[in-house]
């Protein structure tokens, strides 16, 4: 929805008339992070912390990123975008702190497949460490995350193989601690798809 011209004064426009919660009690934004602004960020935070609720209206802003290196990005995504996306999360994730808020939460995902599997471990660890540098905690799922926290999430990739998706995601997901050693090849919430 972030490519559309008007997004950010429809989004205005919607929590504007979403007083008392009356149209939406939870709005989730999915976004690859490429058209994600300064200006935007700085807005979604402002929108977020004025929607009300508890738990908060705007919970959470899933960043489909899915590689670490700029040879993987390009393999997973089929653009060379790695450099701005990550810059564009970075500082919605500072703008958020020096705002001094936690909401919306920020889900960063990435989707195991055979051209990023090698590298997820280097995912991991930098946003790790990123979060740390903030003085923020950050949750490390093997499916979707739950909740209104920020997390790292791996997720198998939809594939017309599917059993080897889920074996190849199962495998990292042990590989990186985050799974339990176990005879099933498929990791997968009940919620998920």
């Amino acid at each position: 929805p972030t490519i559309h011209p008007e997004f950010d004064a429809f989004l205005a426009y919607a929590f504007k008339q979403n007083k008392d919660l009356q149209l939406f009690r939870e709005f989730k934004l999915h976004t690859n992070a490429v058209v994600f602004g300064e200006a935007r960020a700085r807005r979604l935070v402002e929108l977020a912390n004025s929607a009300g609720g508890d738990p908060p209206c705007f919970r959470s802003i899933h960043f489909s990123i899915d590689s670490f290196s700029r040879e993987s990005y390009l393999a997973c995504k089929g653009a060379d975008r790695r450099e701005q996306v990550f810059q564009n999360v970075e500082r919605f994730l500072q703008i958020r702190t020096e705002l001094g808020s936690n909401i919306p939460a920020a889900h960063l995902a990435f989707v195991v497949q055979p051209d990023n599997a090698h590298e997820a471990g280097d995912f991991l660890d930098h946003w790790q460490q990123f979060f740390s540098r903030l003085g923020k905690d950050l949750d490390v799922c093997w499916d979707w995350p739950s909740g209104s926290r920020d997390a790292v999430y791996f997720r198998p990739l939809n594939s017309g193989d599917q059993d080897a998706s889920d074996r190849l995601h199962a495998n990292v997901c042990r590989a990186l601690g985050i799974a339990g050693i176990g005879d099933s090849n498929r990791l997968r919430a009940a919620e998920s798809f």
